[in-house]
């Protein structure tokens, strides 16, 4: 694509064809710049993607010293921002992000040429006009619903591969039957168990899934589901936590601390002795390190704080009063981040905790899940309320219902996968979302 200048047109229409430096899809925004290097207030900037040229006349702008080229990558969630809520030098809206490649082009003279140059803003660069881009914008949701199997409850998923999922479902919190659905997206039941009693855990290792009963009871089966196969037992109302090398897991309760280490072939036996604690929640992380929630004073309460294993010790970190409670946990390589009932924080390598987020009014909504999409978050939590957050803006989904979100697992870096943890229409339901550009912060 070439750019064109239009020179000295008073004295006669003269053209110059400039080759232009940035792909031809890419979104470009044209900033003019006086002897001060400041952009001209009361020029707009100037928006230019595929076919679109710019056209430059010289003589009627003797007051601008270069013109500024900004390229942003074509569909990213910048060009999408910026087509959205167009761009201007003043207003209350955010500053563009920093664009993939900037070039100038320096006005007087003879033979001008684009020449890429980073250039630093200070308090005058162009910002969205109209809007900011917010989490969201390239963020979906749909919904699938398990019709067959009205009045079961969603009781927890795990992933079996990107586009299938193990449904554990009861009719109730307490001791009874259990039904087991293996789910192709969105609602497609590929294979159905019932049972005598609830499934309190399950976790793929290699190529078998295993599930922990009500009653203490360990089973195996292959990723069809074809056949649960008794393997042992263990303790009842184990949860079940994927070790990091994928070989075997953490089998956890808060109602005491007789934990196991369960492996793929169906084996298990007591876990590490420093697994041995009541937990509500358990994730493991790189070099050996691990996090989880513990119990409270009461068993079925949530201690407001996380318990982070450095390979050797555990050490207990209160959150603050206001998150109300510890509710999840996820790591991001070395960083774990927190979400509490009422805020979502950040513990970085020296132990001290940065708030990230905050659950917006009303004062009911509380979080209750996270899980990671993209370079952001998903929060589940009561009331229907579905955040997307990144670490400078959040915004909230549609999630369609207004019951308790839970059970968010992350199914590949652009695609999460949530249930209802009750339905008023009593029809258990899950919750697929997108996210079209993961990797666009």
């Amino acid at each position: 694509m070439a750019w064109a200048s239009c020179v000295g047109c008073s004295g006669g229409e003269r053209y110059l064809f400039l080759e232009a430096a940035w792909a031809e899809d890419s979104t470009v925004v044209v900033v003019a710049l006086g002897s001060d290097g400041r952009p001209d207030q009361a020029r707009s900037p100037s928006v230019i993607s595929g076919e679109a040229r710019f056209v430059f006349d010289q003589d009627g702008s003797a007051s601008v010293d270069r013109v500024v080229f900004l390229e942003f990558l074509a569909g990213s969630r910048a060009a999408l921002g910026i087509a959205r809520c167009g761009v201007a030098m003043l207003g209350a809206e955010s500053r563009l992000p920093s664009p993939i490649h900037s070039f100038h082009l320096q006005t007087g003279d003879d033979a001008p040429k684009l020449v890429e140059t980073p250039l630093a803003w200070g308090d005058h660069g162009p910002r969205f006009a109209d809007c900011t881009p917010t989490a969201c914008d390239s963020v979906t949701v749909s919904s699938g619903s398990l019709v067959e199997h009205a009045t079961w409850r969603i009781q927890g998923i795990t992933r079996v591969h990107e586009t299938r999922v193990l449904v554990r479902l009861s009719h109730s919190s307490t001791i009874g039957p259990g039904l087991l659905l293996l789910v192709e997206r969105p609602d497609e039941v590929v294979r159905a168990i019932e049972g005598p009693v609830q499934m309190s855990g399950a976790v793929r290792i290699g190529d078998a899934l295993l599930l922990t009963a009500q009653d203490g009871a360990l089973y195996r089966s292959d990723l069809e589901l074809s056949e649960l196969i008794p393997t042992g037992t263990v303790s009842p109302n184990l949860g079940l936590s994927l070790e990091l090398d994928g070989r075997s897991a953490i089998g956890f309760t808060y109602h005491h601390s007789a934990t196991y280490r369960v492996h793929g072939d169906g084996r298990a036996g007591p876990a590490p002795l420093e697994f041995r604690h009541a937990l509500h929640e358990l994730v493991f992380g790189p070099d050996g390190r691990a996090a989880g929630i513990r119990t409270g004073e009461k068993a079925e309460v949530r201690d407001n704080a996380v318990a982070v294993f450095d390979g050797s010790n555990w050490t207990r970190i209160p959150l603050p009063r206001e998150a109300d409670g510890a509710e999840d946990v996820v790591f991001e390589g070395s960083e774990l981040i927190v979400a509490g009932q009422k805020a979502v924080f950040e513990l970085g390598s020296s132990g001290s905790l940065q708030q990230l987020e905050q659950v917006p009014g009303p004062i009911g909504r509380n979080f209750s899940s996270l899980a990671r999409l993209g370079q952001g978050y998903v929060l589940g939590g009561h009331t229907g309320l579905l955040q997307r957050f990144d670490r400078t803006s959040f915004c909230t989904l549609p999630s369609g219902n207004n019951e308790s979100i839970d059970s968010l697992i992350a199914m590949s870096p652009s695609t999460i996968v949530g249930g209802w943890k009750f339905s008023r229409t009593e029809t258990p339901q899950l919750i697929w979302v997108d996210d079209a550009l993961p990797n666009d912060p």
